[in-house]
């Protein structure tokens, strides 16, 4: 079943991607498979996708327990869907949105700051796969990837 990305990634709409996204993208984890078809939609759509530089610190991680310097570049450019997604940075105005958003919605520090990115950089949709987004966001529409029913 899944999502339908023709619906909801329009040419006038920008989105954010919650690092899920690619955590999921990345690892080809079977139980979310919406998660790289996202990203291969964003990057053949015409809308403008973003993502918080918190995706690079997250996902740099596992690279960096490795030792793969390699692997850190390689990531980074998969995030960045090679130029079609931008990693915005966490500027005074997104720290003070996140601020708010932790104390209205009880959300933890690195989930407050993608959302308050994705709400400074004026997205109308805001994608993931992580359940601390259950919560009724007022300020942006949260579209949950939600995980294929096991067999």
């Amino acid at each position: 079943m899944g999502l339908d990305f023709s619906k909801l990634l329009t040419k006038d709409r920008s989105i954010a991607l919650d690092s899920t996204v690619f955590i999921y993208a990345l690892n080809e984890h079977e139980h979310f498979p919406d998660a790289a078809k996202l990203l291969s939609a964003v990057k053949e759509g015409l809308n403008t996708a973003m993502t918080s530089v918190m995706t690079l610190l997250e996902v740099a991680v596992h690279p960096y327990k490795t030792g793969s310097a390699q692997l850190v570049e390689e990531h980074r450019k998969f995030i960045s869907g090679n130029g079609k997604i931008r990693i915005v940075d966490v500027s005074q105005a997104v720290a003070l949105k996140a601020a708010e958003l932790r104390v209205k919605y009880h959300l933890k520090t690195p989930d407050a700051i993608h959302l308050a990115t994705a709400i400074e950089a004026n997205c109308s949709l805001f994608f993931t796969a992580d359940k601390d987004f259950q919560t009724k966001i007022s300020e942006i529409i949260i579209i949950h990837i939600e995980p294929t029913p096991k067999a």
